[in-house]
C-alpha cells in the first residue's frame, strides 16, 4: 500500500506539470500572510496541551488545463511557524512546518456569479516540533501525504462602486500515509539501528479526521485586488497508541494577482476573470 501511495503522488505531479501550460490562460495567484491561535496535543512530547500562536504565509497558483476551461489546476505551497505553551507555562514547543498540496477541480457555473467548484488535493507535508523540557524526546516530526476531498465556493458581487469576490474552500482527508514513532522510542534509535518498523502508518478514517477550511473576500479594483481572510485547520489523528491534533485559527491578509499568457510574456488582465 505504502508503494502505490508514493507512486500515486509522482504520476498526479506529473501530470500536473505536464498538462499546466496554455498557450493563451488565466492564471490566478495569491500570496497571503496570517497570524493566529494554535493548539497542539502530542502524546509524544507531552501528554499536555499546549497553546499559543503562529504565523503563516501562503502562496497559491491555478489555471486551467489544455484545451478545458471546465478542469481546473491548483498548487498550494504553505510555511507555518508556531510558539505554545502547557497551561502552567513551564514549557513551550516551537514548531516549523510546510506543506505543498497539488490539486484538480471541476468548475459547475451555477449562475455567472456564482461557481462550485469540486475536486482534490494531494499534499505532502513535514514539520518539526522542540518541546525545551523533554529531557528523553525533545523534538518529533510530523510527516504525511494525504488525499484531501475538497470542495470550493466562489461568488462574485458587482455593484455600482465596488466589485468584491467570495470564496470558502474546505477540505478533508481521504487516505494517506504518515510516520508516527512508537511510544517511548527515540529518534537516536531509529537513525542508530536503521530499524522504521511500525512507524509508518497507512491514514484513513479509522485514524485520521480532519477539516480544513479557507473563507476570504477579495475588494477588486481596476489595477490590483486586496484579500482579506480566516482560515481554520481542524485535525486528530494517533497510532502506536499516541493522539495527536491541531487546532488553527488564522486571520490573514494578502494580494491577487490575474495574469494571461500571450506569446510567451505575462500580461495583467481584468481581475474579474478570475471568477469565470
Amino acid at each position: 500500500m505504502k508503494k502505490y501511495l508514493f507512486t500515486a503522488v509522482i504520476l498526479i505531479c506529473c501530470f500536473t506539470i505536464s498538462y499546466a501550460e496554455e498557450p493563451v490562460a488565466l492564471l490566478n495567484n495569491y500570496w497571503t500572510l496570517g497570524g493566529g491561535y494554535v493548539t497542539y496535543e502530542d502524546a509524544y512530547l507531552s501528554n499536555l496541551k499546549y497553546s499559543g500562536w503562529g504565523f503563516q504565509w501562503e502562496a497559491f497558483h491555478s489555471n486551467f488545463y489544455k484545451k478545458n476551461r471546465n478542469i481546473s489546476w491548483q498548487n498550494r505551497n504553505t510555511f507555518f511557524f508556531a510558539y505554545t505553551y502547557n497551561p502552567p507555562y513551564t514549557a513551550n514547543i516551537l514548531n516549523l512546518n510546510t506543506n505543498i498540496a497539488f490539486g484538480t477541480h471541476y468548475h459547475f457555473r451555477v449562475t455567472p456569479q456564482f461557481t462550485v467548484l469540486v475536486g482534490g488535493f494531494w499534499d505532502i507535508e513535514g514539520g518539526i516540533k522542540y518541546n525545551n523540557r523533554n529531557v528523553n524526546n525533545i523534538a518529533s516530526a510530523d510527516l504525511s501525504t494525504s488525499l484531501y476531498a475538497s470542495t470550493m465556493l466562489r461568488y462574485h458581487l458587482v455593484t455600482e462602486k465596488l466589485q468584491m469576490a467570495f470564496e470558502y474552500d474546505l477540505q478533508t482527508p481521504i487516505m494517506g500515509c504518515m510516520f508516527v514513532p512508537e511510544k517511548g522510542a527515540s529518534y537516536y534509535e531509529y537513525y542508530l539501528l536503521q530499524n522504521l518498523n511500525n512507524t509508518l502508518h497507512f491514514s484513513s478514517f479509522h485514524n485520521k479526521l480532519g477539516l480544513r477550511g479557507n473563507l476570504s473576500i477579495d475588494f477588486i479594483f481596476q489595477k490590483f485586488t486586496f484579500r482579506m481572510g480566516f482560515v481554520h485547520n481542524n485535525t486528530i489523528w494517533r497510532a502506536n497508541d499516541l493522539h495527536f491534533a491541531k487546532e488553527q485559527y488564522l486571520f490573514n491578509i494578502g494580494t491577487v494577482v490575474n495574469l494571461g499568457v500571450f506569446g510567451g510574456k505575462e500580461i495583467g488582465t481584468k481581475q474579474t476573470d478570475i471568477w469565470k
